[in-house]
């Protein structure tokens, strides 16, 4: 009885084997596939780190050059990434706390105008790039056009129907020499510029200089991880490769330099709010000067 069953048993097997066609035979194309993927991470990867090693070095300069060629793209570039990142939250959640007399260096292209509040009385958009500050111009012109549910408006010029309106002034010139007087702002913000400054420490200090006793300095930031060793290390690498497409170093050392601010302000100054995100390399600040 066992023998019979035994028998079975191999036949059934047997024919299982040759239905499946047991061992299987080698796909060819899998192999392929497989082995063309490679290449290509291999190419893909000899090419990002024979770029990184052979980077020419970037001046200000250079760096200036680039803000002028990327103006016309600036926004269209970095907007779906800004979205999926959460970069629009933070700005959004920044700014609400603007209000007064708002001065923004590094302005850019404007990229802060659907954030600000009714709270806003005046703003001027300071920045030393001409073609950026030309599309900052157009933002604000078309501002309405675009978001005709905000809730704020702006205008380019002091009418007298116009006080429900935002005035805003566009002005060329460097963050590190601001001309403007001490204690002139209620709030003062940078968004993404201290990575693009040729001198941040100066930069940092024109900021709390220009802020009124009672006002506020609000900076939301990218630099050196302030916990994730690899990364900086990553962003050291890639530096000059970055500030060649961007026109920006992304691994400034922001804590440093906003703390060094804090502390040559004798006193005046308090960091009421520090945070990182994206692995420490994003910050938002919030300074509040003290009233003398």
């Amino acid at each position: 009885m066992l023998r019979r069953r035994w028998i079975k048993l191999q036949q059934w097997t047997v024919n299982v084997s040759i239905d499946s066609q047991w061992p299987p035979k080698e796909n060819a194309f899998g192999r392929f596939a497989v082995l063309g993927i490679a290449y290509i991470i291999g190419v893909a990867g000899g090419m990002f780190v024979y770029q990184t090693a052979t980077a020419p070095e970037v001046d200000d300069g250079d760096r200036k050059a680039r803000w002028q060629e990327l103006a016309t793209t600036y926004d269209q570039s970095i907007h779906n990434t800004e979205r999926s990142t959460g970069v629009l939250k933070h700005r959004q959640h920044l700014l609400s706390h603007a209000s007064g007399s708002v001065l923004e260096i590094a302005a850019g292209t404007a990229r802060n105008l659907p954030f600000y509040t009714t709270a806003v009385r005046e703003l001027i958009l300071y920045d030393s790039s001409t073609a950026m500050l030309q599309e900052a111009g157009n933002a604000v012109r078309s501002f309405s056009d675009k978001h005709p549910h905000s809730k704020v408006s702006y205008t380019l010029e002091r009418r007298d129907d116009s006080n429900e309106d935002i005035i805003v002034q566009a002005k060329k010139g460097y963050a590190e020499a601001l001309p403007f007087a001490d204690n002139y702002f209620d709030t003062v913000i940078d968004t993404f510029g201290l990575c693009s400054v040729d001198n941040a420490h100066a930069a940092m200090q024109e900021m709390v200089r220009v802020c009124k006793p009672g006002g506020k300095v609000l900076l939301l930031e990218h630099g050196m991880s302030s916990w994730l060793f690899p990364v900086s290390k990553y962003l050291n690498w890639r530096a000059k490769c970055h500030a060649q497409r961007w026109g920006c170093w992304w691994n400034r050392d922001m804590n440093a330099i906003v703390n060094e601010a804090s502390k040559s302000a004798n006193g005046r100054v308090r960091i009421t709010k520090c945070g990182s995100f994206h692995l420490g390399t994003g910050y938002v600040y919030i300074l509040e000067k003290e009233v003398e």
